[in-house]
C-alpha cells in the first residue's frame, strides 16, 4: 500500500496539502477542487487505503466512543440482520450509552478466524450472532476482558439473550393439533437443527403426544427460494402433508407461491405454521398471511445492548441469562 511520502513525491504537492486532503480535511482548509482530484486519483492509481483505526485514535470525538462489535454468522439471514440493526440504533438514540457498532461477519463454526487475540485491541465490547457450539467453545477458551453477550445462544461463562426454545417447539406441535393436523412435515436447516436441537425434540415429543405424526425435510438455507423448491417437491409428491411447522417464515413465503400456482388450497388442505424471524409485516401482508410462532427480536436486540451497557459503563459483571418467550400470531394460514 502506497504512503503519503510516495503519494505527495509523485503529486508534486507538500506532505501536510496530501495529508489533509486524505484525511478529509481539505474544505476546511481552503484546498482547492482540482487539488484534492488530482491528488486522490493518484491515491487511487498507487491502491492507497486510509487507516480508519489510526484515525479513530486522533479523533477525541470518536476516540471518546466505545466501539460495539457485531459478530454475524454467516448462515443468520440479512433481513434478520435489518431487525436487529434497526432495534440496536434505537437503543443507542433513546439510551444512555452513545457508542458506535462495527459489523463482522464470520464463518458459522470457524469464529476463530475473525474473533481473535489480534484485533481485540480494537473494540470494547462484543455481540455474538448465531455462534455453532464449536465456536461457544472457542470463546470460552479464551480469557477476554471486555463484555460479550451471545444472543439465542447458551454459554456457561458469558450472559445470554435467549429464547425458551423448548417452549417454542412445544407450542408449534399445540398449535398444529389445535388446527386439526396429524401428519406434519417438520422443515428447516440442518444449521438450526444442530445449534437448537431443543426446539426440535420439543416438538417432536409434544407431537407424539398429541397423536401428530411427524416427518423432518432439510433445506440447506432459510429462504423464499428454498420454501418455494420444498413447496413444489410437496405438490409433486405422493401425498401432502396436512401441516407444515417451517424453521423460518421465509420458507412459508416461497412454499405458498408454489402451493398457489398449483391450486393447493390453504388453509383447506395444508396448514402452515412457521418461525416468526422476519419482518412481522411480511407474514401480515403476504397473499396468504402467514401464522406465526413471532421471535421479538426487537426486544432481544436492545436487551443486548443494556448487557453491554451495564458492564461498560456500570461496571456490573454479570452472568445472567436473559429468557424470552415466544407469541403465536394467528393468521390465514393456521388459524385457530
Amino acid at each position: 500500500m502506497a504512503t503519503l511520502k510516495e503519494i505527495a513525491e509523485r503529486s508534486g504537492f507538500s506532505l501536510s496539502t496530501v495529508s489533509i486532503v486524505l484525511r478529509g480535511n481539505a474544505e476546511q482548509r481552503g484546498i482547492t477542487k482540482a487539488t484534492q482530484d488530482k491528488i486522490w486519483e493518484i491515491a487511487r492509481e498507487m491502491d492507497y487505503t486510509p487507516d480508519i483505526f489510526a484515525r479513530r485514535l486522533r479523533s477525541s470525538r470518536i476516540k471518546s466512543k466505545p466501539l460495539i462489535a457485531l459478530f454475524w454468522s454467516s448462515d443468520f439471514q440479512t433481513y434478520m440482520m435489518a431487525r436487529f440493526l434497526k432495534a440496536v440504533r434505537r437503543e443507542i438514540l433513546q439510551g444512555q450509552m452513545d457508542c458506535e457498532v462495527m459489523i463482522y461477519t464470520y464463518q458459522t463454526g470457524d469464529i476463530r478466524q475473525t474473533f481473535h487475540e489480534e484485533n481485540l485491541s480494537m473494540f470494547n465490547a462484543a455481540i455474538i450472532c448465531g455462534a455453532s457450539v464449536k465456536d461457544i467453545a472457542y470463546l470460552e477458551e479464551m480469557e477476554l476482558h471486555i463484555p460479550i453477550v451471545f444472543y439465542n445462544r447458551k454459554s456457561e461463562k458469558y450472559p445470554c439473550v435467549c429464547m425458551d426454545n423448548r417452549e417454542i417447539g412445544r407450542m408449534g406441535a399445540e398449535i398444529l393439533a389445535r388446527n386439526g393436523c396429524r401428519r406434519v412435515l417438520s422443515a428447516g436447516s440442518g444449521l438450526f437443527r444442530q445449534e437448537l436441537p431443543e426446539r426440535d425434540s420439543s416438538f417432536r415429543e409434544r407431537a407424539a403426544e398429541l397423536g401428530i405424526q411427524v416427518e423432518e425435510r432439510g433445506v440447506e438455507h432459510i429462504d423464499v427460494e428454498n420454501g418455494y423448491l420444498l413447496g413444489t417437491a410437496l405438490c409433486e409428491a405422493a401425498s401432502m402433508p396436512d401441516g407444515i411447522f417451517f424453521g423460518g417464515d421465509m420458507l412459508a413465503f416461497g412454499a405458498s407461491r408454489a402451493f398457489y400456482q398449483r391450486g393447493i388450497s390453504v388453509p383447506e388442505q395444508v396448514k402452515l405454521l412457521s418461525i416468526g424471524n422476519s419482518d412481522p409485516d411480511y407474514s401480515r401482508y403476504s397473499l396468504i398471511s402467514q401464522s406465526v410462532i413471532q421471535i421479538p427480536m426487537e426486544e432481544m436486540a436492545r436487551h443486548c445492548m443494556k448487557e453491554i451497557y451495564k458492564e461498560l459503563k456500570e461496571k456490573q459483571e454479570t452472568r445472567e441469562d436473559i429468557v424470552f418467550h415466544a407469541a403465536y400470531v394467528k393468521a390465514e394460514s393456521c388459524p385457530l
